[in-house]
């Protein structure tokens, strides 16, 4: 009975294993996503702001089944490469819809990693906190919630371009803890990566894409309800010694003057004054040890 029952368990996994999708199968999938966007991009010449792939098209069904494919039938690691892939190239193509909420959406429902920081009440109580992950996987997630904060960015503004809806507001606050919390997975979860495997490169790109969508906000005259990101972002950048130099001071400098734009633009003078004379400490700390 036993050696009967250890055979049967042996073609299970072996019939198992001949399930999954093999990464080539992945990768012609990939090819076929791709052909079909820049040949009906091509054929149908159409504008910059006008997708392939939308909801309403006839291709979303196809586009979705490449997308969601059930756990069993792919590898963890093949898949989150054929997701992050898929969404880059749809995005760099011009097509943020598909590539937001298909791909990057779908690999964050799948493997989304939470250090617990930053979270409301209900996502703690919700969501599952990661302690470690590897270097690769911390790479694929930040890259995955940045691509997909351009893509969400775009679709606000093409329906809201002078963010006069507060919908559209908060959804643009949203974009900015998402990238704030995925900053946090590379200060947190990627810290024991030093030297030519440090992730401080990443977190630099976190502020850039951060600070540029507070940017918008201030303009529109919601500065106060940015200011917060502007200090994330100056603090995140003072953990890494490697961003820390002049190379980057041109960049620091900016921050400090944009959060000192934003703590003015809600007459709060006295933290804006701060804000510029530690700014100038950090100026003269970095040139004195240049």
């Amino acid at each position: 009975m036993a050696h009967s029952s250890g055979s049967t368990g042996g073609t299970e996994n072996n019939n198992s294993l001949q399930q999954l999708i093999s990464p080539q199968e992945l990768n012609d999938r990939f090819n076929e996503v791709i052909s079909m966007v820049r040949g009906e991009r091509n054929r149908t010449e159409l504008d910059v702001n006008e997708y392939v792939v939308s909801k309403e098209s006839t291709y979303w069904g196809d586009f979705c089944k490449t997308a969601h494919l059930p756990p069993s039938k792919v590898d963890a690691n093949e898949f989150k490469d054929f997701l992050l892939k898929c969404g880059d190239a749809l995005r760099k193509l011009g097509e943020p819809l598909a590539a937001s909420e298909l791909y990057y959406l779908e690999y964050i429902k799948r493997y989304s990693l939470n250090t617990g920081n930053n979270n409301s009440d209900k996502e703690k109580k919700e969501q599952k906190v990661a302690t470690t992950a590897s270097r690769k996987d911390i790479l694929r997630y930040v890259l995955v919630v940045y691509g997909k904060s351009e893509c969400d960015k775009e679709l606000l503004l093409q329906n809201d371009s002078s963010l006069i809806f507060k919908k559209t507001i908060q959804k643009f606050l949203n974009i900015l803890n998402d990238l704030r919390k995925a900053m946090d997975v590379c200060l947190n979860l990627g810290k024991m990566y030093k030297g030519n495997d440090s992730l401080y490169w990443l977190v630099h790109d976190g502020c850039v894409l951060s600070a540029n969508l507070c940017d918008s906000l201030v303009v529109a005259g919601y500065g106060s309800q940015v200011v917060e990101f502007y200090v994330w972002c100056i603090l995140s950048l003072e953990v890494f010694v490697e961003l820390s130099t002049v190379k980057y001071l041109k960049f620091h400098v900016s921050l400090y003057i944009r959060c000192c734009q934003a703590y003015d633009s809600c007459n709060n003078i006295s933290h804006a004054l701060r804000c510029a004379k530690r700014g100038l400490n950090k100026v003269n700390q970095l040139a004195a040890e240049e």
